[in-house]
């Protein structure tokens, strides 16, 4: 049942909060992972030796183990969504550190050309010399 689980990736762009709340539901997972081939072995047990001991505490443990599967899914479902957005924070982020790179190389190649520096990006000249500093 778990083995179609993945565990939750950790880049270095997350805050420590949400990195540490990672780690610990990969550790949850693995944990409930060797829960389960307990499970398994448990059930292989009463199998070949069907006792009305082992079907009870089969039986409790599988209960336990579905509740506990049933909220760490939940919680990486709620992980997960919060990493998408610190993802999608972390691209804007970047985005506009780069925005800002390139527009100072553009400043500055149109200051090395005695070219004046365009205001708005969707001027002709501005796009010429954004090539120019891509090629670079």
């Amino acid at each position: 049942m778990l083995q179609r689980l993945n565990l939750i990736p950790c880049p270095e762009w997350l805050d420590a909060k949400l990195k540490t709340r990672v780690e610990a539901w990969n550790q949850r997972l693995t944990e409930l992972q060797l829960r389960e081939a307990e499970l398994r072995e448990a059930q292989q047990i009463l199998i070949n030796k069907p006792t009305a001991t082992h079907a009870n505490k089969l039986e409790r443990d599988a209960v336990e183990f579905a509740t506990a599967v049933e909220a760490l899914i939940r919680d990486g479902r709620e992980l997960l969504e919060e990493c998408w957005r610190s993802g999608m924070a972390e691209r804007d982020r970047r985005r506009e550190q780069l925005k800002g790179t390139v527009k100072q190389h553009i400043k500055d190649l149109a200051e090395s050309l005695n070219v004046p520096v365009p205001d708005r990006e969707w001027d002709p000249v501005y796009v010429k010399l954004a090539d120019v500093v891509w090629l670079k």
